[in-house]
């Protein structure tokens, strides 16, 4: 029986990874998440919710050649067929996340509007447009759009602000956590016509005994136990432990053939026993001083044994530039046998932290998936703020990103590679700002049967459009990811609709 570190009773209820999915009487082998067109290859959604106007989504189908400007499209509550009303500052394209929500062989695409006005254009906020897959690709046909008085969600603004796609209720489709941080989660069933009003289930702070702030704000899941059935990462950095504020906790609640069990909580911390490092005083992102475990969190399954593994980033851990903590699966659920713990110079991380120490973020950006096709799952660490030598000092906040591969006996420094806008063959130079790695993505997205790297620069200027933003792509292949076939996207990139302008932010939001 698994350990319980933690318990709570009351209502039962992230690049999350692949759940196993159940047969479905009637139902089609789902597609793969951002697969909106069914051809076997991820597509890739960017949320660029400082859109002028509301927010926006530009949509760029993957191919055999990769990602291509072909059948680009380009998505605002003003599109014909989706429902709600665009206006400024909705922040359209917020979130993102995606999953075969009624398994008919195409993915769907959630998009968090979580400043859409409430009834009558007034009280509480938020709401999730949902677009359905076709052999076309994305569709207004049956959009949906969801709100927290659809679901009787409780408290708060910001309904939509985080979204998560994830087998939860054990029905074998999958389902949407739709966060209010600091309020509530609500898991919106998937069924055979998509996601439902009936069947949602509601966690809040109360009935999981949240131990600290920013519940709804952090999301994975994965099968932690290899029991064929989600487990539901609940990430709380702004938890006190001890005496130390904002230390940061997790909670993972475990799910069975009726979904998740509000009786089988665990609580994480770097003061949980046998757990690499411990909760102390942090680098300061302000005056106060927090560590902020769990402000980043990625799953894979690292050492191929069938049990997920959990990597959890802790961008302001004391006396460092940031860390990343790695928790194992087992037939018990997540356990501290054979933990983790990796910093930048472990990994030898190229440039320096940057003339501000509290400004890190090592960590805070991590996604996992099998980058090579060996059967087992790589972790990618975003350092969005990493200096990079300069002689004029003109890459500071360039950022890197470090990619850490798996093997039988997890994940191992050997091979390890580095990447920034200066490395050979990628595209774009790193400039002061860039913030390259502040959002990542794996999924295959074409070219190989490995998975591909998909890198948000935010902060990016094109021409005089100053943190127009930008994303890169960086494809894999059985030797690791590579800088060959690198590409680089904008708004401005021929064939991309929409425009780039200052401070919008283009890769700021990538999918789950």
């Amino acid at each position: 029986m698994r350990p319980i570190l933690g318990a709570a009773a009351g209502v039962a209820l992230l690049l999350a990874s692949a759940l196993a999915i159940g047969d479905v009487a009637g139902a089609v082998h789902p597609a793969a998440p951002h697969d909106y067109d069914g051809d076997g290859y991820a597509d890739l959604a960017v949320g660029v919710p400082d859109e002028a106007g509301g927010g926006a989504v530009n949509v760029l189908y993957g191919s055999r050649e990769g990602i291509t400007a072909a059948g680009d499209q380009y998505w605002t509550q003003d599109s014909p067929g989706v429902k709600g009303v665009r206006a400024k500052g909705d922040k359209f394209g917020r979130a993102i996340a995606s999953a075969d929500f009624d398994r008919d062989g195409y993915a769907d695409l959630a998009i968090g509007v979580p400043r859409e006005p409430g009834a009558g254009g007034t009280g509480t906020r938020g709401a999730v447009n949902v677009l359905y897959g076709s052999p076309s690709g994305l569709t207004a046909a049956g959009d949906q759009l969801l709100t927290r008085q659809q679901f009787a969600v409780p408290g708060g603004w910001f309904f939509g602000e985080v979204l998560l796609a994830a087998e939860l209720t054990g029905d074998g489709y999958p389902d949407l956590v739709v966060g209010t941080p600091g309020f509530s989660l609500a898991v919106v069933a998937g069924g055979a016509a998509g996601l439902q009003a009936t069947g949602t289930t509601v966690l809040d702070p109360t009935s999981t005994a949240a131990p600290g702030g920013g519940f709804g704000g952090w999301l994975a899941a994965g099968d932690f136990d290899a029991d064929g059935h989600g487990d539901l990462v609940i990430g709380l950095p702004y938890a006190t432990v001890g005496a130390i504020p904002m230390a940061g906790v997790l909670q993972v609640v475990y799910g069975g053939a009726a979904g998740l069990d509000p009786t089988i909580i665990q609580t994480w911390s770097q003061d949980s026993p046998g757990i690499l490092d411990e909760a102390e005083t942090g680098v300061a992102y302000d005056a106060d001083g927090h560590e902020m475990f769990g402000a980043g969190l990625a799953v894979g399954d690292f050492d191929a044994d069938g049990a997920d593994d959990l990597a959890v980033g802790v961008p302001a851990d004391a006396g460092s530039e940031g860390v990343v903590n790695i928790i194992y699966g087992s037939p018990d659920g997540l356990a501290a046998d054979g933990n983790q713990l990796w910093t930048t110079s472990g990994l030898a991380i190229p440039g320096s932290f940057g003339e501000d120490a509290a400004r890190g973020r090592v960590g805070a950006a991590l996604a996992g998936g099998d980058l090579n096709h060996d059967g087992y799952d790589d972790l990618a660490v975003g350092s969005s703020e990493r200096e990079l030598p300069k002689p004029d000092r003109a890459g500071y906040e360039a950022g890197v990103v470090t990619v850490i591969y798996g093997s039988a006996s997890g994940l191992v420094a050997t091979g390890s590679t580095s990447w920034s806008q200066d490395s050979s063959h990628i595209p774009g130079t790193a400039e002061n700002g860039d913030k390259f790695g502040f959002r990542l993505q794996i999924a295959q997205v074409g070219h190989s049967a490995s998975e591909d790297l998909i890198v948000g620069v935010p902060g990016e200027s094109t021409g005089s459009a100053r943190g127009a933003g930008a994303v890169n792509v960086l494809y894999g292949r059985a030797s690791g990811v590579s800088g060959g076939l690198a590409q680089y996207w904008h708004q401005n990139s021929s064939g991309v609709k929409g425009s780039a302008a200052t401070e919008e932010w283009f890769g700021r939001y990538l999918g789950h």
